[in-house]
């Protein structure tokens, strides 16, 4: 994971990390324990969550516009991925 956030390279690769942890999220609300989320880790999401809407400031980038688009893109990947599983079984 992501240690610090300063550049929205940064951002929306902390996004990603939490797209690829099947994690639903919005850049406007805080992370709460539950779903396999201890405290502690809900904390640190949020330290981070803080440091993207900052860095997405500093740039004038919209943290939504980011958020969106790699949710976006991690929902084609995963269907591009489920074509090619059944492509795959299909020519079994």
């Amino acid at each position: 994971m992501i240690r610090t956030i300063k550049t929205v390279k940064d951002v929306k690769r902390f996004f990603k990390e939490l797209s690829d942890l099947n994690l639903n999220f919005n850049p406007d609300e805080e992370f709460e324990p539950g779903f396999g989320i201890d405290p502690a880790r809900c904390r640190r999401y949020n330290e981070l969550m803080d440091q993207s809407r900052k860095a997405c400031q500093r740039s004038g980038v919209s943290v939504h516009g980011i958020c969106a688009d790699v949710l976006r893109l991690s929902r084609i990947t995963k269907s591009l991925r489920a074509i090619a599983i059944e492509i795959e079984e299909m020519s079994e």
